[in-house]
């Protein structure tokens, strides 16, 4: 029954995997050199939001952007830029695929394909982490996640964006 949890502290690397998935803000201020107002810069692979089997480049942008020595608080902005080149390649791909094995004519698929030239998809998240420096705990999260899309079709452009307030210690 406890197996899971178990299996979650049974080593140093299943723990930091765990931290790292579901608490990550809490990590954030430690093994990084912030210096006020600089971007400290660094690229990764990460899991594909819409397929996790594959890897998309991601790059994070940290900027400590205040310090108030009084209160003992600090504000980190956290951006998160996605290359999403690779997935619209697929989907562009896997529509082709679709199309020429249901036996569509090459000018429609090549109308379809021009269509996904013209796809434009984007995600940003964005989360402004404060941190104690004296308690060395992070107090709160803001994060914004926002997805862009213009439908290629009929040019209609949509937004979504979701905010998220973590209070941490309250």
């Amino acid at each position: 029954m406890f197996m899971p949890i178990r299996e979650i502290f049974s080593s140093k690397e299943n723990v930091e995997a765990y931290m790292e998935d579901n608490i990550w803000y809490l990590l954030t201020p430690f093994n990084k050199d912030f210096k006020l107002n600089e971007t400290l810069t660094i690229e990764e692979k990460s899991e594909n939001p819409f397929n996790p089997s594959q890897e998309i480049a991601v790059t994070n942008l940290f900027t400590l952007k205040s310090v108030n020595e009084a209160s003992k608080m600090c504000v980190i902005n956290h951006e998160v830029k996605m290359d999403l080149t690779e997935l619209i390649e697929m989907m562009r791909s896997m529509m082709m695929k679709m199309g020429e094995s249901f036996g569509v004519d090459e000018d429609s698929v090549e109308k379809k394909s021009q269509e996904f030239d013209e796809l434009e998809f984007d995600i940003k998240n964005n989360q402004v982490i404060t941190f104690n420096s004296s308690t060395t705990w992070v107090t709160e999260v803001v994060a914004t996640a926002i997805v862009t899309g213009t439908d290629p079709r009929t040019k209609v452009k949509s937004k979504k964006e979701v905010i998220t307030r973590t209070k941490v210690g309250e």
